[in-house]
């Protein structure tokens, strides 16, 4: 018989299944599986329907008063509107399947019953508390009678006949053997340990004959067209951003419109083009009134502007925004995306000057440059302020408006610089000391607004002068005098007219202005009172060397620094004598802790070989001794035998 034992053991309930491939371990690892997955995809969806929502809006004193609408209202609308859409569809379809396919492996993964042991006593029909060693004649008469019916001789087309046939053989010869026996007992087999284990691998039904065809059309259509397609997807996706989160293509846009003579009012055309506004461009019949009333009215206020018809509508919501002018409810919307959107943009725009400082253009070569970077910076501050260029830096204080400060012009009042303000309204004040009528409500207000001292200083790590060839280090410090280490609000941008938070971040950079470059550049963000920027290049010129840092806010107007550091580089000169600090001598002729471990020892045998060296010192001088006693006694015997 050419079959095995194990290849005809199956459930007690399912006759027809073999246990070669085993189905409950692989239900219990789908099933695992399943829950992996569907848990968090219940979570998000839990989330994205209940969650709390409006996390962007600063406070509640922005959103009534913005553009003349209460825009806190408007999200909320939005949002409701919002929270079903095509994800979220997606991620609940995909859910209920996969509950539907959990509770499927489930049903099946119960109906897998426990293993049915081998058993001798029940396939021979003999009760268990048989005598095996008295009763063999019983057991072999139960042998014969069973096998007789069950030989596969009598019963040519039953499989059935023919495995119990095998297990009768196999029962007689487990009840003859007491080894078989044991492993009966332990096992559930008479074969032992080694010879049955059950793992998890594929399910049966993927190796039945029947199911090869269709297993294999599956497998290569999720293996060649399914994930191949989810993968491409993602990566033409990801693609198209760069690492600061917009559009590559954008960047195509920066080249074509900065140049190194930008100035603040081109920049809203320039922020209008970016790609990330594509889903606003067209104008539905509901808006086509108000947008072209606005931009009626932007047109006396700017003048006609030669821009590209698609970007009207965010270069005009730009323009409304940062000029106060009022916007019709039907483009609230669309306000509040440009005005989200803008943030990475800007920031985009500000770094590529930065980073790029000319590049070969059609024409020939085109620069960008410090100009160019720091009329970006100048626009950025606005857009935060809700302000325009011209607008006075004390708007960003809420107790004043245009109409008091054009009053103020007019009766010849004078202010002093913002930052001096700031300055003044976070030191100590006298109580009895007058307080300007204008700005007694200020006090408060400008004690949020950052107050640093900033420290530039260059240096060789580890040098007391610098020399040509060094790397030298310039470092920038900066220190916010009106912040407590646990204080977090100043991590937002404080403003009265942006509606979203926005992280406070300083530029620093290196730059020539006779010669409009950025020799370097770091974007600071505060985590803690002090924020620290270090600068390495090589000291390749010999002479006296004055550096311009300048340090600017992305939000903030009347708050920008700048500072020159000179330094003096030498020549080379003869080569360095590296002297060794007393204290690092000090700790060089310390002994090792190897060292300290042997001393003792050493110390030891020392003491051993010393006392060894007395000793035999002294036997030297006491057989000395003893020898020239000798010698005075045999002279006068010598004496005696002569007379």
């Amino acid at each position: 018989m050419s079959s095995s034992f194990l290849d005809n053991l199956r459930r007690e309930n399912k006759a027809k299944e073999n246990l070669q491939y085993d189905d409950g371990a692989f239900y219990y690892f789908s099933s695992a599986l399943i829950l992996l997955i569907v848990v968090p995809l219940a979570i998000s969806v839990f989330q994205q329907l209940f969650g709390k929502r409006n996390k962007f809006i600063i406070n509640k004193e922005v959103a009534p008063n913005l553009l003349g609408h209460n825009i806190q209202g408007v999200l909320e609308k939005k949002e409701k509107k919002s929270v079903i859409n095509k994800a979220l569809v997606y991620k609940i379809l995909l859910a209920v399947f996969l509950v539907f396919l959990y509770s499927q492996v489930v049903g099946n993964s119960n109906q897998e019953r426990e293993l049915k042991g081998f058993d001798p006593y029940d396939i021979l029909e003999i009760p268990k508390d048989i005598n095996v060693t008295s009763d063999q004649e019983l057991i072999k008469k139960q042998f014969k009678r069973l096998s007789i019916k069950y030989h596969p001789d009598r019963n040519p087309d039953d499989p059935a006949a023919a495995t119990k046939f095998m297990l009768l053989t196999k029962a007689m010869e487990c009840l003859k053997d007491e080894k078989s026996q044991e492993n009966c007992e332990s096992y559930g087999n008479p074969e032992g340990s080694g010879s049955f284990s059950i793992g998890i691998a594929l399910p049966s039904f993927l190796l039945a004959k029947e199911n090869r065809v269709p297993v294999l059309i599956v497998f290569f259509v999720f293996i060649l067209i399914v994930i191949p397609y989810f993968v491409l997807s993602w990566y033409s996706e990801v693609s198209k951003y760069d690492l600061d989160g917009t559009l590559l293509d954008d960047k195509k846009i920066f080249v074509a419109y900065l140049n190194e003579n930008l100035i603040v009012k081109n920049c809203p055309r320039g922020l209008a083009l970016c790609l990330e506004f594509a889903p606003i461009l067209s104008v539905p019949p509901s808006q086509r009134i108000d947008l072209a009333t606005l931009h009626k009215e932007l047109l006396e206020v700017i003048g006609k502007v030669p821009i590209e018809a698609r970007i009207v509508k965010p270069h005009d919501l730009i323009h409304a925004y940062m000029m106060d002018l009022p916007i019709g409810p039907t483009l609230i919307e669309d306000t509040l995306f440009v005005l989200q959107t803008s943030p990475k943009l800007i920031e985009a725009m500000i770094n590529f000057a930065f980073k790029v400082p000319r590049t070969r253009v059609q024409n020939g070569v085109k620069a960008f440059g410090l100009r160019c970077a720091m009329a970006l910076i100048d626009f950025s501050q606005l857009f935060y302020q809700g302000l325009w260029q011209g607008d006075s830096a004390l708007l960003q204080l809420s107790i004043f408006n245009k109409v008091m400060i054009e009053g103020l012009k007019k009766k010849g009042k004078k202010f002093p610089e913002f930052s001096h303000l700031v300055k003044d309204a976070n030191k100590p004040r006298d109580p009895n000391l007058p307080v300007d009528d204008n700005l007694g409500g200020a006090i408060q207000e400008l004690t949020h607004f950052p107050y640093m001292d900033i420290k530039a200083e260059v240096f060789v790590e580890d040098e007391s002068d610098i020399r040509l060839g060094d790397i030298v280090t310039l470092k920038v410090t900066l220190t916010r005098l009106n912040q407590n280490h646990k204080d977090t609000s100043f991590k937002y941008l404080k403003s009265n007219r942006y509606p979203f938070n926005e992280k406070e971040k300083w530029y620093i950079f290196i730059g020539d202005e006779n010669r409009n470059i950025v020799l370097m550049s770091e974007i600071a963000v505060f985590g803690d009172k002090t924020c620290e920027k270090k600068f390495l290049f090589p000291a390749d010129g010999q002479g006296e060397f004055a550096l311009k840092v300048f340090v600017r806010s992305n939000g903030y107007l009347g708050l920008d620094y700048e500072q020159f550091v000179r330094f003096k580089v030498q020549d080379r000169g003869e080569k360095k004598k590296y002297e060794i600090h007393p204290e690092d001598l000090a700790i060089k002729n310390e002994p090792t802790f190897f060292e300290q471990l042997t001393m003792g020892a050493k110390g030891k045998e020392n003491d051993s070989d010393e006392e060894l060296e007395e000793e035999e010192e002294t036997n030297d001088k006491k057989r000395t001794n003893e020898s020239a006693a000798g010698k005075e006694q045999e002279i006068p015997k010598a004496k005696k035998k002569v007379d």
